[in-house]
C-alpha cells in the first residue's frame, strides 16, 4: 500500500540532506526516504511470540552478575546521553 508523507525539515537539516542526496546521486525526497528506512531498519523489535521473548530474556540472565557502583551507573548514563546526542546529530 502506497502512502504520501509530507516532511518539513528544520532549516539546519536542509543542507545536510542536500549533501547526502548529491553524494548518493538521488533526489532530495529519495535521500530523505532512504535515511528514514535505514533508521527504521535499526530499530530493535521484541519477539511477538511470548515463548521466544521468555527464551531471550532468560538468555540475557545467563552469566556472572556484575556489581554496579554509583560511578558505573553515572558513566552508563553519560554514554547513553552521548549516544543519543550523536544519533540526533545524524
Amino acid at each position: 500500500m502506497a502512502r504520501t508523507i509530507t516532511i518539513t525539515l528544520p532549516d539546519p537539516l536542509q543542507p545536510r540532506l542536500e549533501e547526502i542526496a548529491r553524494d548518493r546521486g538521488v533526489s532530495l525526497e529519495q535521500a530523505a526516504l532512504g535515511l528514514l528506512t535505514e533508521r527504521l531498519a535499526r530499530v530493535p523489535t521484541l519477539p511477538t511470540d511470548p515463548e521466544q521473548l521468555r527464551r531471550e530474556l532468560m538468555l540475557g540472565l545467563e552469566g556472572e552478575p556484575v556489581v554496579m557502583t554509583r560511578e558505573d551507573w553515572e558513566r552508563k548514563a553519560q554514554e547513553l546521553i552521548e549516544r543519543h546526542r550523536r544519533s540526533k546529530a545524524g
